[in-house]
C-alpha cells in the first residue's frame, strides 16, 4: 500500500533513514564513491526536510518511499526514490513512481540519478523520462539528469470530412 508518510515524526523519520541509508550505501558502491549527499542524512534532517514523502508498505514495514517537491506551473521534482535491500526486484520503485506521475499527470517531472545506476536509469528511460544532460561532479562521477513531460492525446480527427462520422 502506497501512503502520505508525515516525515516530520520521529518515528517516521526513523524509518525513512532505515530504508535510505542502506539503499544509498549500496548506491555508493554502484558509483563507486561515497559522495552521495544522502548518505549522511540525519533524522533532523528528514524531520526538517520540505520534500514530500510517499511511502509503500507490506504490511507494516516501510519497504520503499520517494520524495518530490511540487513546484508552480506544474513541475514535480523527484528528490529520492529509495527501495529497502531486502525489497529490491519486486516492483516497488516502479509502483511508487507510477503512483507520483498518476498523482499529476498534467505535470513534468524531473529526476537525477548517476550514470552508473544502471537500474535507476533504466526505471526512469522505461517510464517516459528523456535523459536531458550528464553533469560531472567529480573525476569519474558522472549524474545524468531527466524529464518527463505531460501527455497530451490528440484530438480524435473524424475519419472523412463530415463532421459527425468517427
Amino acid at each position: 500500500m502506497i501512503t502520505l508518510l508525515a516525515h516530520n515524526k520521529r518515528q517516521i523519520a526513523r524509518q525513512i533513514l532505515n530504508v535510505q541509508i542502506p539503499s544509498y550505501q549500496k548506491e555508493a558502491e554502484l558509483l563507486q564513491t561515497d559522495r552521495i549527499p544522502r548518505l549522511y542524512d540525519s533524522i533532523n534532517d528528514i524531520l526538517s526536510c520540505n520534500e514530500i514523502f510517499l511511502g509503500y508498505f507490506q504490511k507494516e514495514e516501510l519497504a520503499g518511499f520517494i520524495s518530490f517537491k511540487k513546484w508552480e506551473g506544474n513541475l514535480v521534482d523527484i528528490h529520492r526514490l529509495v527501495v529497502a535491500q531486502a525489497h529490491f526486484r519486486k516492483g516497488i520503485a516502479k509502483s511508487l513512481l507510477s503512483s507520483l506521475l498518476n498523482r499529476f499527470p498534467n505535470s513534468t517531472f524531473t529526476v537525477s540519478t548517476g550514470e552508473d545506476n544502471t537500474p535507476a536509469r533504466n526505471l526512469y528511460e522505461n517510464t517516459g523520462f528523456i535523459q536531458t544532460r550528464s553533469t560531472q561532479v567529480e573525476p569519474n562521477l558522472w549524474i545524468n539528469h531527466y524529464k518527463r513531460t505531460p501527455k497530451r492525446e490528440l484530438p480524435k480527427t473524424p475519419t472523412s470530412g463530415h463532421p459527425n462520422n468517427g
